[in-house]
């Protein structure tokens, strides 16, 4: 579950004892924005004013590269990782900017691992 909250009329104090008596076996925390930007599992959502936009979380440590074409692991596996990121890709309500840099990363990490361009 994703809450956004105008920390000028609620407190974290406030939004965590309520959300915890939603249910017995319902944890939440609270991860506070940095730069008006949170990063929750893939997406970054950032706000802009008051609107809020989605972009693809990446690590800081280089991600430019998934299984080589030349390894002994079954095409199967090496083609999760792609289908994976474009189905995120795909599914991620991204602004156009945001999905063609996205495909972009898609295409450079292919080539790095040894994918042709089709």
């Amino acid at each position: 579950m994703l809450m956004v909250y105008g920390s000028s009329k609620a407190s974290q104090a406030d939004i965590l004892s309520n959300t915890h008596t939603l249910h017995h076996n319902l944890f939440f925390t609270l991860t506070p924005e940095q730069d008006s930007a949170v990063s929750v599992l893939d997406p970054i959502i950032t706000e802009k004013g008051c609107k809020l936009g989605i972009t693809v979380y990446r690590n800081p440590t280089p991600t430019d590269m998934t299984l080589r074409t030349t390894s002994s692991h079954p095409p199967e596996h090496t083609m999760a990782a792609y289908r994976a990121i474009v189905h995120r890709m795909q599914n991620l309500p991204l602004s156009e900017a945001h999905r063609k840099a996205e495909l972009d990363t898609i295409m450079y990490m292919e080539k790095q691992s040894g994918f042709s361009s089709r």
